[in-house]
């Protein structure tokens, strides 16, 4: 939402948030699926906004997949990448949206 709104400080500062949390928790109970898909996205965010490597960002999706790659989560995921590329002008997102195939 605010990567729509144009509020690119406060969205990245969400996304690393976001991250942090993720990591916590994954340092305690390794294995999450939704936790890892959560850290994708957010990484997917900051790869929008130019503070992340896409191809970090596609190999965060490919250790969730490599977890749990079940048709339904695989779908949700896809749908909350393809609502944060409604901010992707350029499209740079897209790869991503390839590789999470149901």
């Amino acid at each position: 939402m605010l990567t729509r709104q144009g509020q690119t400080q406060a969205a990245a500062e969400s996304f690393t948030k976001a991250i942090e949390q993720a990591n916590i928790i994954l340092s305690l109970t390794d294995g999450l699926y939704r936790v890892i898909y959560a850290r994708a996205l957010s990484h997917a965010g900051l790869s929008l906004l130019h503070q992340y490597d896409l191809l970090d960002t596609q190999a965060d999706y490919e250790h969730a997949m490599a977890v749990c790659s079940a048709a339904g989560v695989v779908q949700a995921n896809r749908d909350l990448l393809h609502a944060l590329m409604q901010s992707d002008e350029g499209g740079s997102l897209a790869p991503l949206l390839d590789l999470l195939q149901v």
